[in-house]
């Protein structure tokens, strides 16, 4: 039987990188890099306080190609774990491409899995991924659990500043409308000390959950335990918790890890900072929380 071999995109933020394809990131519509191998999110954060702007892309064809082939040529057959197309539709039809393209050239395939997810919950996906590859060898099983998997990943992002959010036309709420509306000017967020809940829903888009009024520094530690507490857990799998930022300024991660960690709930808290694909549009205080919800409809 053929051996399976998990890789993904760069917005799902694998604690491994090995089978990794790096998202393109562009600064300032002409200079070209690879999400971490080229760029990480420290230096696209510092290069927006200076008044450059980012804007990502797909992986570029010859990297999933390389990375397909280089398994294929080993007899191994390839699921690849492709970045929400909610927030990313080119990196699944990509993938999609180069899997077919391949399929002529070698008996074993590339699967693609459009992930409905991304970041933190991409770390999530990926880990209860490889727990099932340790458990079956039958793609096709594994290919089915990924599928039902996917919807039960509930991710959750605290977005302190929304302007990058807004600008990457990700969101696909109707509260967008009344987003853009106060972002006339971004000084009424500062003044009230609003900031953003966003999730991804079911389908895979990006959606504005909540406004939350919080003091700079809370709002992480509120969102995570507005989502889980002591009265809930047990709506979540115990397997694994992530959580992540994309640069700590005024929000302790620590203080969230110690938060789920005296639930004595989760078998493991794994903390993964989140790459440039998210950097391009965030700010530093972002952070995201992935757990796994035990049924459908538990939000």
């Amino acid at each position: 039987m053929k051996k399976i071999v998990i890789t993904s995109d760069s917005g799902m933020d694998p604690l491994d990188e090995e089978n990794m394809i790096p998202a393109i990131v562009i600064k300032d519509k002409k200079e070209e890099y690879k999400d971490i191998f080229e760029i990480n999110s420290h230096e696209i954060l510092e290069q927006t306080k200076l008044g450059s702007v980012f804007q990502t892309t797909a992986p570029c064809i010859e990297d999933y190609r390389k990375k397909f082939v280089e398994h294929l040529e080993k007899g191994e057959d390839v699921i690849h774990l492709s970045m929400s197309s909610g927030i990313s539709e080119g990196s699944v039809n990509t993938a999609h491409f180069v899997a077919e393209e391949l399929k002529k050239d070698y008996e074993n395939k590339v699967y693609v899995i459009d992930s409905f997810t991304g970041a933190t919950g991409g770390t999530l996906l990926l880990e209860l991924a490889k727990d099932f590859v340790r458990k079956t060898k039958n793609k096709e099983e594994l290919i089915k659990e990924l599928q039902k998997l996917k919807r039960r990943i509930q991710t959750s992002f605290y977005v302190p500043n929304p302007e990058g959010f807004i600008r990457s036309g990700r969101n696909k709420s109707e509260l967008c409308f009344k987003e853009k509306a106060l972002l006339v000017s971004a000084k009424v967020f500062k003044l009230a000390s609003v900031k953003f809940r966003v999730d991804f829903n079911q389908e895979g888009n990006l959606y504005t959950k909540a406004l939350m009024r919080c003091k700079t520094g809370s709002g992480m530690r509120k969102l995570a335990e507005e989502i889980i507490s002591k009265d809930n857990m047990e709506d979540y799998d115990p397997t694994y918790a992530v959580i992540g930022t994309l640069e700590e300024e005024k929000t302790s991660m620590d203080d969230i890890k110690e938060y789920l960690e005296s639930l004595h709930y989760f078998k493991k808290i794994i903390r993964k900072d989140i790459n440039g694909v998210v950097a391009a549009y965030g700010s530093p205080d972002l952070g995201g929380i992935s757990l796994v919800k035990k049924k459908k409809g538990i939000l």
